[in-house]
């Protein structure tokens, strides 16, 4: 018969092999357990991350062939977009072409006009200022024809003078050779003559010299009378004259100011319009230099 201590240690040793039993089958299944459920993940795993990297690069391809197509879009509508800008270009340079050749042509109209219209003002105020230059040399000459005049005029009748005087003077001497031609006999008688031919002769130079004075204060009378008229009667023209000069070189100032300012006006306007080459303004300033000089 067993005793208890026997029994009891029959009971926890036959408890610990049971327990160690289970615990190594245990451990066996659920080493089992995790093996498989390992490779069931492990095959999840795997399936999941195929279908994922089909997916993937379907996705991917999907993406890629939309891209392309929008890239092929892109390139296509660039092309046309080009290809419009091309044409649209090569329409804007013929327009611009047409444009320089209608601007060219004007300009050439307006150089030709311009030249036209300057030389024509030269010569217009060539033959202005001739024509007041013969105007002012009639009238030069009637100055000097009518001084002339004067001049003759009181020379002879200084030659009137001096031909009365000389005349009376000669008189005289004749008388007198008379009278010692005479006989003594008549030496009386010609002593009453002689009296009264020196009568005469002191009344003669009395009228004489009373005449030339008279006649030289009506000369002198006269010709500052003339003096005075010729200045009373020129002075006016003469300031009309002066005046019409001055009024010509005004007028001749105020055109070629006039002809300078629409040179530079036309000169800005053609240079903004098409840039003018500094050749062709050069052209312009002589053009306009020579003109000046012409004036």
């Amino acid at each position: 018969m067993m005793t208890n201590k026997k029994l009891y240690a029959a009971i926890v040793e036959n408890a610990e092999r049971i327990n160690n039993d289970q615990v190594n089958q245990i451990n066996e299944e659920l080493t089992q357990s995790n093996d498989f459920l390992l490779r069931a993940f492990a095959e999840s795993y795997n399936n999941a991350l195929e279908s994922f990297t089909a997916q993937t690069i379907e996705l991917q391809k999907q993406q890629n062939e939309a891209m392309i197509s929008s890239y092929r879009s892109v390139l296509e509508d660039l092309k046309n977009e080009q290809l419009n800008n091309s044409k649209h270009i090569e329409q804007l340079v013929i327009e611009v072409k047409n444009i320089c050749i209608e601007q060219n042509r004007s300009i050439n109209i307006t150089l030709e006009s311009l030249s036209e219209s300057i030389k024509t003002s030269v010569s217009e105020m060539k033959n202005m200022i001739e024509q007041e230059t013969n105007n002012h040399a009639i009238l030069t000459k009637e100055i000097h024809d009518y001084l002339t005049n004067i001049n003759q005029e009181v020379t002879k009748q200084s030659e009137i003078i001096n031909s009365s005087s000389e005349f009376s003077k000669k008189t005289c001497e004749f008388i007198a050779r008379k009278v010692n031609d005479l006989s003594a006999e008549s030496v009386s008688k010609i002593d009453k003559i002689r009296e009264i031919l020196s009568e005469f002769s002191d009344r003669q130079d009395n009228t004489n010299v009373k005449y030339s004075k008279e006649m030289k204060r009506s000369i002198e009378d006269g010709f500052e009378a003339s003096t005075e008229k010729i200045s009373t009667d020129i002075k006016p023209i003469l300031e009309e004259h002066y005046k019409e000069i001055s009024e010509t070189d005004k007028k001749i100032e105020k055109i070629s100011s006039n002809y300078e300012n629409q040179f530079n006006l036309i000169v800005d306007s053609l240079q903004k319009a098409q840039n003018l080459s500094s050749k062709d303004v050069q052209i312009l300033e002589k053009l306009v230099e020579a003109g000046k000089n012409e004036l």
